[in-house]
């Protein structure tokens, strides 16, 4: 494998060039929104997300988000899509609202407004070794290689917090940027000595009895997942993002009832193993909730360390990136 090792800085530039990615796809031409804005009700809500969201795909397999929407005549569209490509659609207009992970990073670039959170699993987040490693802890890691998602922003602090732990200077740590296709067959062929992947990944590397966790994300990064739209959607069209969140909460309710079903589906939308599925099952915390402080002020931090890298030098419209009142008024009703 060629030397692709990356500094801190370097690591953290890897994320912010594909947010700059990100802005130049939205300057192309975008399918406006339809429907009434005075009412608040859109023609048609497309939603774009990666997997594995359980929740995403009870909708999608029930088709209840498309039959509770049709009656408001709104067009009702899932699409599993790369994480990348869903903030690009976003912004672009080829898609109405995003389930994933965002940052500072993204939302200081682009014109998102997170809607409500749906995760919070810290500990789908790992850092692992094969099981014959010498490496024993964190602190261990310096002068190895590091297999990273360059242009993941969470995954990177992630590494850069448990190192600062850990007492390392993390440019003694050679980051390699890797993709999801990649890490796997890295780490085991000894190509790089650790990676930092998540789950379903980390299941499955774990399943291979293989490797061993060092450590999770847990106490390090929140990892929250949220839904997210562009502003001219999110203010021109409440009324049919809350209906849509109100669906979401029944299928939530319906995945927390039928575990085992719930498990079944979960495994097959997203072709993974029983064991592997299972494992990446209970390590997520599924929720729906209005934005709340603990995730503001976990975003807030993340701006700060950035902005400290000399990563971000624009700070974020924080009214204008977040709606508290959507999710809000919306789940306040129809209990």
């Amino acid at each position: 494998m060629p030397d692709l090792s990356l500094s801190r800085r370097g690591l953290l530039r890897a994320a912010a060039g594909g947010a700059a990615a990100t802005s130049l796809a939205a300057c192309g031409p975008g399918a406006a929104a339809s429907g009434s804005a005075g009412k608040g009700v859109a023609g048609q809500l497309r939603i774009g997300f990666q997997p594995p969201y359980i929740v995403m795909d009870v909708l999608q397999k029930q088709k209840t988000l498309a039959s509770a929407l049709r009656g408001d005549g709104t067009d009702v569209s899932l699409k599993v899509l790369d994480p990348t490509v869903i903030q690009q659609s976003v912004a672009g207009r080829a898609l109405d609202l995003g389930v994933g992970g965002l940052g500072p990073i993204q939302l200081s670039g682009q014109p998102f407004t997170v809607v409500a959170l749906v995760e919070h699993s810290p500990r789908t987040q790992a850092l692992l070794v094969r099981k014959d490693s010498g490496i024993k802890s964190v602190t261990d890691l310096k002068g190895r290689k590091l297999g990273s998602y360059g242009t993941t922003i969470n995954a990177n602090l992630f590494v850069l917090r448990a190192a600062e732990k850990a007492g390392i200077d993390t440019d003694e740590i050679r980051f390699i940027p890797l993709t999801t296709d990649q890490i796997t067959a890295a780490l085991l062929s000894g190509s790089v000595d650790a990676v930092q992947t998540w789950d379903p990944f980390v299941a499955q590397l774990e399943a291979s009895q293989r490797t061993r966790t060092l450590l999770t994300g847990q106490g390090l990064v929140e990892n929250y997942v949220v839904i997210y739209g562009h502003r001219d959607y999110v203010k021109k069209y409440p009324k049919t993002i809350a209906k849509a969140l109100r669906t979401y909460r029944k299928a939530l309710t319906w995945v927390n009832a039928h575990h085992d079903e719930a498990l079944r589906l979960f495994a097959s939308a997203n072709k993974l193993d029983a064991e592997v599925a299972a494992l990446t099952f209970r390590r997520r915390e599924y929720l729906l909730s209005a934005p709340n402080e603990r995730f503001l002020s976990d975003l807030k931090r993340q701006e700060r360390e950035l902005k400290a890298s000399g990563v971000l030098t624009k700070s974020v419209d924080w009214d204008a990136a977040i709606d508290h009142t959507i999710a809000a008024e919306a789940l306040a009703t129809e209990r």
